[in-house]
């Protein structure tokens, strides 16, 4: 209630606030329920995209062990699968001029600023070496980054292959979850985690 003019523009400058503050505290709850509502209908999406595409996986599935398959790295050098696997690691198979890639590196970028926790994500390019490079030095993601020369890897799981690839694995190379599509911020962070408590 405002009363008389005895406190003059002070009545002004309260009323001011407190309008601008309703409005700050809306905008921040409102964006933050509009951003909520994205991400579930983008896991929503994703889970949908993935069950289509898994259809077609030849022996890909929740459970099983992938095979110790031999990459090549920035360095040209031969490198095993299982070699650069942690607790949990995130393996993801990219490349060039996917808009979902883009979003995917992107957004583990953000999630994970510092460089000692890029370890656990490694990196497929089925495309080329050139994809390989753009990783660290257009997202600064010092994860390991190797490229399948003969694009035998996911060939021989997948008859339709959609980029990216998202595969999480154990220590042991155990597939625990698989995704077509992009992890959240959220999902980055449990990875990081459980490797920060192994």
């Amino acid at each position: 209630m405002v009363r008389a003019l005895r406190i003059g523009g002070l009545v002004v400058v309260t009323v001011t606030v407190t309008v601008a503050l309703a409005y700050f505290l809306g905008s921040k709850v409102g964006g933050y329920i509009g951003k909520q509502r994205a991400e579930s209908q983008y896991l929503e999406k994703r889970a949908a995209q993935t069950e289509a595409v898994l259809a077609l996986a030849r022996g890909l599935e929740i459970g099983t062990v992938i095979p110790n398959h031999m990459f090549v790295n920035l360095d040209g050098d031969s490198i095993s699968l299982h070699s650069l696997l942690s607790e949990k690691t995130v393996l993801s198979i990219v490349a060039s001029g996917c808009a979902g890639c883009d979003h995917l590196l992107k957004t583990i970028a953000g999630a994970a600023p510092d460089s000692t926790e890029h370890g656990c994500f490694v990196f497929i390019s089925e495309t080329g070496y050139q994809d390989m490079v753009e990783i660290p030095e257009t997202y600064g993601l010092y994860s390991p980054v190797v490229y399948d020369e003969e694009s035998e890897y996911v060939l021989q799981f997948f008859e339709t292959l959609v980029y990216p690839t998202v595969i999480i694995v154990d220590r042991t190379g155990r597939i625990e979850n698989l995704l077509i599509g992009s992890l959240t911020e959220g999902e980055i962070k449990e990875v990081i985690a459980a490797n920060k408590g192994a």
